[in-house]
């Protein structure tokens, strides 16, 4: 009997060398001991703070980059990047580096937050459209109806008569378009009516005003849309052209920039770490 004892604590012992130690339920760590001695358990062992913060935060808005920035900003080391979508083709974005370079000596450039501006849904609906896309009349008629709150010039009172005298005139014959002097254009058109033949004309704008946002949750800016007509077939086709976008998408970057620098104190530059 005293022998099969060995054999088992001496197989018991075997295996506690290739098991090693035990983690508990409660994260405690169990210890497999001889035969007379107990499971020894000993609290979870707590590893000493961090002595780097090692962290890249992705902000979901400017206010939150902003804050951000403030609670973790670093006097005369952090530093905060910008990039501008016209001049270095990257995505518009902003980038604080908190543990950046000190002029005398290196940072370790180990924690990050950042903020990359998403376009409002106005703007990517207005540069979808000035993409270069061809209106039939009465798809031209609906998008300004749909997209009307974003224009300020002409009048609410006079787009509401545009949508109307579009979607009246969508089985007259167009024959010519004419320049007026005053900045507007007269699309002539030719109706059967009873048997009958009526020439009319319709008075367009040239060029719309909108107020939209470029960046979601950002300020509105005024920018100018032209119209541009072409007859076809009798048809009449639109088409837009925002003017300007990418300049007004800088100067949009930009104002963000300033409040930035303005709510941080952090001086800022225009390009990449």
């Amino acid at each position: 009997m005293t022998e099969m004892k060995d054999v088992l604590l001496a197989a018991f012992n075997q295996g506690q060398r290739h098991m090693g130690n035990v983690i508990m339920p409660d994260g405690g760590i169990g210890v497999f001991v001889p035969e007379g001695y107990h499971l020894q358990k000993f609290d979870p062992i707590v590893p000493p703070e961090p002595t780097l913060t090692m962290a890249t935060t992705k902000a979901g808005d400017l206010a939150s980059f902003v804050a951000l920035v403030n609670r973790y900003k670093i006097d005369g080391q952090s530093a905060i990047f910008s990039t501008d979508p016209a001049s270095i083709g990257l995505p518009s974005a902003f980038r604080c580096i908190i543990d950046y370079h000190k002029p005398a000596a290196p940072g370790r450039c180990l924690h990050s937050i950042t903020y990359t501006p998403k376009h409002s849904e106005q703007w990517e609906i207005w540069t979808a459209a000035s993409s270069g896309k061809s209106f039939k009349q009465a798809d031209f008629a609906e998008f300004i109806e749909d997209n009307s709150v974003d224009i300020i010039t002409p009048s609410s009172a006079s787009v509401l008569d545009l949508i109307s005298n579009f979607k009246a005139s969508r089985k007259v014959e167009f024959d010519s378009v004419v320049h007026q002097s005053n900045g507007s254009t007269l699309l002539a058109y030719g109706d059967t009516v009873d048997g009958g033949h009526r020439n009319g004309s319709m008075a367009v704008p040239t060029e719309l005003e909108i107020n939209i946002p470029v960046f979601h949750g950002g300020a509105r800016w005024r920018m100018k849309v032209f119209l541009r007509y072409k007859l076809g077939d009798s048809k009449v086709s639109f088409s837009l052209k925002m003017d300007r976008p990418r300049a007004m998408e800088t100067e949009a970057m930009e104002q963000m920039m300033d409040m930035v620098i303005n709510e941080t104190g952090i001086i800022a530059f225009n390009g990449t770490p």
